[in-house]
């Protein structure tokens, strides 16, 4: 068998760091030879503990096998210049994270990038990848748009934890409380918060997971008018806890795959009465939750099962792979 290199940041706690740690444990689990290797790679990094718990074996970048298939995540195809001769799996996490700044979307739209980025709409740098894993139907509309090939599907899943959390919520205590992240969309959700009543939002930020999960269960409504770079965690989770989830059409929401929640809890922020029209869903769920409530029953079954659907498709890819 060949080996399996994983890589990710080093000390890294975010969605894409813990999906990465994820695939290293079921991999890991089925006696696959799936190895962690951080960067940056010129020194030693423990996991975070946030994501100590995934079995995983950590490596050095001078124990990959010169024969090792090697998963990078789309952010990181600057760090491929230095693995010769291996195969490389891009997994697109993201799409607009893979840009990244507007300065690099600058350097790639005007042939300045540095020169080990691999901007995947020039043949000879897409075809340099082995196989491009997409986490969304989002990332897959883009590859396909590039014209990549050797495209396959792999998803992810949420923390256990959520799901067993989700198990105990009480329905009967929720409160009218409108969550959301500051790091998404905040510009709109401030002109969204600014006509609802005061005390209303309650910001997800300097928490930790236990706090979230608190806040979560407690809250109606779930708001989201970020960019959606791929199939997000945070609506997963809140409806897994309990949360009807209102959305904007951007990236990943706005296709009903990725986020398959009735069409009516997205919103254009481009609409004229975006405001208003939010404001009366909001008012709607507050007034109705137990209705508004069940409309979300698919949508929560559906995370439910991602977990095992993704244990399958992971092992089967790769142990086909190596």
């Amino acid at each position: 068998m060949s080996q399996i290199v994983l890589v990710s940041s080093g000390g890294g706690s975010t969605g894409g760091a813990e999906l990465i740690h994820q695939l290293s444990d079921v991999l890991v689990t089925a006696g696959l030879p799936a190895r962690l290797l951080y960067y940056p790679f010129d020194r030693a990094h423990d996991p975070h503990p946030a994501v100590a718990g995934y079995k995983s074996q950590i490596i050095g970048k001078s124990e990959v096998a010169a024969d090792a298939v090697m998963v990078f995540p789309e952010i990181s195809t600057y760090r491929i210049a230095p693995f010769p001769g291996r195969r490389i799996v891009l997994w697109w996490l993201s799409v607009d994270n893979y840009f990244g700044s507007r300065r690099t979307r600058y350097w790639v739209r005007n042939g300045l990038a540095p020169w080990d980025f691999l901007d995947m709409a020039k043949p000879r740098q897409r075809d340099r990848i082995s196989y491009h894993l997409y986490q969304s139907e989002y990332a897959r509309l883009f590859l396909e748009g590039i014209g990549a090939s050797n495209t396959a599907y792999l998803g992810d899943f949420i923390n256990q934890a959520f799901l067993d959390a989700g198990d105990d919520v009480d329905l009967a205590k929720k409160e009218d409380i409108v969550i959301y992240n500051p790091a998404k969309g905040l510009e709109v959700t401030r002109r969204l918060l600014a006509s609802l009543p005061p005390g209303v939002g309650a910001p997800i930020t300097g928490m930790t997971r236990a706090e979230v999960m608190r806040l979560m269960a407690r809250a109606k409504v779930y708001i989201d008018f970020g960019h959606h770079p791929g199939q997000d965690r945070i609506p997963r989770e809140a409806a897994t806890l309990g949360c009807c989830v209102i959305t904007n059409r951007r990236g990943s929401a706005a296709n009903p795959v990725d986020i398959p929640i009735p069409d009516a809890y997205k919103i254009a922020e481009t609409a004229p009465d975006f405001i208003a029209q939010t404001g009366r869903l909001i008012d709607d769920i507050f007034t109705h939750f137990p209705a508004r409530h069940a409309d979300f029953a698919a949508y929560r079954e559906m995370i439910r099962r991602q977990k095992g659907r993704f244990e399958e498709e992971a092992v089967d890819f790769f142990r086909a792979l190596i």
